[in-house]
């Protein structure tokens, strides 16, 4: 049967308009989807805090679009990927450590010890570490401690208190070269340091969350040591 040229050219132009639409879509979810190499080069072109996702875990839709049908492991924007997402397919199967003293939780990898707590002094601390041996030698370790000070003038860390805090340390620190912002972190007011430590504070107390790897140098423990501190931060929440 003959077809009328009106509806040749109605079936052309929807075919034209799905393709077009689908054009679109595809090249959106292209750039939503992009992968970085380093945190630096992600953070730079997005302005946005960026996230590194392991594709070690096949659990959740994440791993499916980011693994399985997309790009794999490597550093993406938080805003592209969502922190939520990241938390609950990477973090959880992580064990969870529960302060009754600050009221507070957090959760750390189920290959890191907890080895030490003190809670009846000040400044009370906990560390989290994982430590790398060759036979019974000692190479490495990779450290998050968490401490809280007691903070009776609820002050709010800034840049210029931290100066000033800095300057009661017998040893002193040189911040030549430090990067120092204020931010927040969980709604809160908070100072970022050499995005190695984070000061917040809650009530009465000063809260300092901060990493560091000792012994050998190992350049994939110290991205491998930010990236565990960083997922830390997403899980830790007060529980009062």
């Amino acid at each position: 049967m003959e077809i009328k040229q009106p509806i040749k050219i109605t079936v052309i132009a929807t075919i034209v308009v799905f393709g077009i639409a689908g054009y679109f879509i595809f090249t959106r979810e292209a750039v939503k989807t992009k992968v970085f190499a380093n945190n630096e080069q992600c953070e730079k072109e997005t302005n946005y805090d960026c996230i590194y996702y392991l594709c070690d875990i096949p659990i959740g839709d994440l791993y499916q679009r980011l693994c399985v049908k997309g790009l794999g492991s490597g550093w993406y924007s938080s805003t592209e990927i969502g922190d939520n997402e990241v938390a609950q397919s990477e973090t959880s199967l992580w064990k969870v450590y529960t302060s009754t003293e600050y009221k507070y939780r957090v959760s750390y990898p189920p290959d890191w010890e907890l080895v030490q707590v003190t809670v009846k002094q000040f400044p009370a601390a906990v560390r989290f570490t994982k430590i790398t041996k060759q036979g019974v030698n000692y190479l490495n370790d990779a450290v998050v401690d968490i401490i809280v000070e007691p903070n009776p003038l609820r002050k709010t860390p800034t840049e210029e208190w931290y100066r000033e805090w800095v300057k009661q340390i017998p040893a002193g620190i040189n911040l030549e070269g430090v990067k120092i912002e204020e931010t927040t972190f969980k709604n809160m007011k908070a100072l970022k340091i050499d995005n190695n430590t984070v000061f917040f504070t809650k009530g009465f107390n000063m809260f300092r969350i901060t990493w560091h790897v000792a012994g050998d140098y190992d350049q994939s423990l110290v991205e491998s040591t930010k990236k565990i501190f960083e997922q830390m931060l997403d899980t830790f929440a007060f529980i009062d």
